[in-house]
């Protein structure tokens, strides 16, 4: 029973741990993802007619990461990372209103169904 519990607090201690250094670590994977992110809604906004709501997102999303870069140069990784995230939902907004309406769904496992 002794080992079983001392186990339990070890995984526990190994997972908060993990935890604590994933929202201490700058968010660059997640920067990069809303970049480009960003980078595919202009290319969106530069091909089709913008609408109001395109336009107000993109300037949220641009803002969003600008935010995110200072929040970083602060150290500040856990609001860097929910900006970053903010961001990167905006500009994915923008693309799925413009991509052709089909039947096609996306399971979260990736495999499609009609």
């Amino acid at each position: 029973m002794r080992q079983l519990f001392a186990l339990y607090r070890s995984l526990c201690i190994c997972l908060l741990t993990t935890v604590l250094l994933a929202c201490a670590l700058p968010p660059y994977q997640q920067m990069s993802e809303a970049r480009q992110a960003l980078n595919g809604a202009k290319a969106y906004l530069k091909k089709t007619t913008a609408s109001a709501q395109d336009l107000q997102d993109y300037q949220v999303a641009r803002q969003y990461l600008t935010d995110a870069e200072s929040a970083m140069s602060k150290n500040d990784y856990t609001h860097a990372r929910h900006l970053v995230l903010a961001s990167k939902a905006k500009s994915q907004a923008i693309i799925k209103r413009h991509l052709p309406k089909t039947n096609i769904h996306f399971s979260d496992t990736g495999e499609t169904t009609d």
